[in-house]
């Protein structure tokens, strides 16, 4: 992805981080309360942001590995290398499954999930083997559409019949324990998974606009990704939303203005397929670009054949339905911080190890 304007930036970690973030309602467990733990989630993402773009800082030129293998030696760096390649890939195999799951619920019913997965993948290698300045490119291109379809779908559900914003009543019922009890794994999705523009940042062309531009994009996505839980949650409800494997899609179902704008599931396919299709890229890319320079693969075209592939047979033979999949990345949050939080958690580290070398080398 040579090179990166700060617009293309932009656009790709806003499409990121909203992503397929919006068909779903976060930290159900909370219930009414869910839209506020996203809000505190977001400001510990806010945290986590700083901590990245102050790395990028100390090395502008470097992306994650290259940055990892500097400061600790092949012999640590390797394997921590090979288990941050494991975590975009598994990351990119969800974002793959859920999108022909998602696909085959909502409108090809009929049709193979290995036609609609195959058709997927293909489009992600072709956009990749083409060229990596086509992905931000597209981006630009294509954010303003699907701004327009996510934030059309939720205003004709705001003036729907069905909209109760008393849904979202009593706030704080249940008290601080169950949002502090969602916070961890809110935070891990969506949030701390910018942790792969770690991969990309170092691409960008004006490196002085990195922070500004990723905090405004995250503060957009972050705002949408609430405004779009409070919608689900006074639309369907807490039971209905909790119990629902795509609650925007009933929300956008439900939208009836007078027997004329109805049926508009056409919108939620077109957010997932544009939000769907940029989450897994940017996952695939860095699962890419961490395997290439951990075995020292200059072809790159080899890589990511190779890991599309890969993605196919993975998500094909272990994954199984939405909700079993769903249940299980629910469990494995819950074990936080001992399984995907860490991979956000380890830039913490290196940038403390960056500020005492720093220290030490101007003593």
């Amino acid at each position: 992805m040579k090179q990166i304007t700060k617009n293309q930036l932009f656009c790709l970690i806003l499409l990121y981080e909203i992503g397929s973030t919006t068909l779903f309602l976060l930290g159900d467990s909370a219930k009414q309360d869910s839209w506020i733990v996203i809000f505190l989630a977001m400001w510990v993402g806010f945290i986590l942001l700083w901590v990245y773009t102050e790395i990028t800082k100390h090395f502008p030129e470097d992306h994650l590995a290259e940055v990892i293998n500097i400061l600790f030696g092949k012999w640590i760096a390797k394997p921590l290398i090979f288990l941050y390649a494991g975590y975009l890939f598994y990351d990119a195999c969800l974002n793959f499954f859920e999108f022909g799951e998602i696909m085959r619920i909502t409108s090809l019913m009929k049709t193979p999930p290995f036609i609609i997965g195959g058709v997927f993948i293909v489009t992600v290698i072709y956009m990749l083997l083409i060229g990596q300045q086509v992905v931000p490119r597209t981006a630009e291109m294509l954010l303003p559409t699907f701004l327009f379809f996510l934030l059309t779908s939720l205003v004709l559900s705001v003036i729907s019949q069905h909209f109760d914003i008393t849904q979202l009543q009593p706030i704080l019922g249940n008290g601080m324990v169950p949002i502090l009890k969602a916070l961890p794994q809110v935070t891990l999705f969506p949030f701390g998974e910018i942790v792969v523009f770690l991969f990309l940042w170092k691409f960008v062309d004006e490196k002085k606009s990195i922070r500004f531009t990723s905090f405004l994009a995250f503060s957009l996505a972050g705002i949408i990704i609430i405004l779009s839980q409070i919608i689900i949650i006074s639309v369907l409800g807490t039971g209905l939303a909790a119990n629902s494997v795509v609650p925007l899609l009933e929300v956008i179902l439900s939208i009836n203005l007078g027997d004329i704008i109805m049926n508009l599931d056409v919108l939620l396919i077109a957010i997932l397929f544009m939000g769907g299709l940029f989450k897994m890229i940017i996952n695939f890319y860095g699962a890419v670009l961490a395997l290439s320079y951990l075995f020292n693969v200059k072809n790159q075209k080899f890589m990511i054949i190779l890991v599309g592939i890969c993605i196919i047979g993975y998500s094909f033979f272990h994954l199984k339905t939405l909700p079993h999949q769903r249940a299980i990345t629910e469990g494995a949050a819950a074990l936080w911080p001992y399984t995907m939080m860490i991979y956000q958690i380890i830039p913490v580290y290196i940038l403390i190890i960056i500020i005492l070398n720093k220290k030490i080398t101007n003593q």
